[in-house]
């Protein structure tokens, strides 16, 4: 319950027993649910019940079930070796529309791999004087973290992407068939090998520019070629070097709508691959 400071008269009426009115969390909770999340941080310090709702995870349900639902954009950046790489967040209700660092977070590995399922953010690998197995996940409502148990090897510039529920991590080091990808079960949060034949054209090293899910395969920019993995049926298809993706596909892009956006950072022009 709620404690309101004010009740009629701006008194208790000088009846020191008498307490304050009492308003139900369920009262809060409908009348938070609708507001922007942005607001949330400024709510929470009205009391210790509004702070208690707005970090409960019913409210996100209620939210979830009312169709409120907001666009953000969570960006990981770094400019290795000066700037650790940290996650901000972009809200379009901001005003001015600017980046906002998550000092909640812990700096992250650069070369991570990045994934998203629901409200929760994977990361894993990257580099730490040497690649590392570490796997966190990221929790979006509350912009809280832990460790998950670690990849069965050690990955830098990996590739990932989710089918099927199930998040798969291919490459980020030297090329091998036994474990070069592996696959991670959300449910019982658990690791196994996939065996596979890695395609004969890629890299040795398996130090992959970026990657991309859409229409049910991973794609992946090697250094000099892209390729396409299919996880249902362990599938690989090499899309060759002078491909229509590979003239214009770089690192800085992301999909949205099953539909590939990529920017030229030298010409500032989007490209839209289908």
């Amino acid at each position: 319950m709620v404690l309101l400071s004010e009740i009629p008269g701006g008194s208790n009426g000088d009846d020191p027993n008498m307490n304050p009115q009492e308003l139900p969390e369920e009262l809060i909770e409908s009348i938070v649910a609708p507001i922007p999340r942005c607001y949330y941080p400024s709510l929470s310090l009205l009391s210790r019940a509004f702070r208690h709702v707005i970090t409960s995870q019913q409210l996100f349900v209620t939210r979830s079930g009312l169709g409120f639902k907001e666009p953000v954009l969570y960006a990981f950046i770094g400019c290795t070796p000066y700037i650790t790489p940290s996650w901000f967040i972009l809200r379009r209700s901001n005003i001015p529309l600017q980046l906002r660092r998550l000092n909640s977070l812990p700096h992250m590995f650069p070369g991570a791999a990045v994934v998203t399922i629901g409200y929760k953010i994977y990361v894993m690998g990257g580099y730490n004087y040497q690649p590392v197995s570490t796997v966190i996940v990221i929790d979006c409502r509350f912009h809280t973290w832990h460790y998950l148990p670690d990849m069965q090897r050690a990955r830098y510039h990996a590739a990932a992407g989710v089918i099927d529920g199930r998040i798969y991590v291919i490459g980020g080091g030297k090329k091998q068939d036994a474990d070069w990808v592996e696959v991670f079960d959300v449910t019982t949060e658990s690791w196994e090998t996939v065996p596979t034949q890695c395609p004969n054209e890629a890299s040795e090293n398996g130090l992959f520019v970026t990657y991309a899910v859409m229409q049910g395969r991973i794609f992946i920019l090697d250094l000099g070629r892209v390729f396409a993995y299919e996880p249902r049926q362990g599938l690989w298809q090499s899309l060759g070097v002078i491909c229509q993706l590979m003239r214009f596909w770089g690192s800085s892009s992301c999909v949205v709508g099953d539909l590939l956006y990529a920017l030229d950072l030298e010409t500032c022009v989007w490209y839209i691959y289908d």
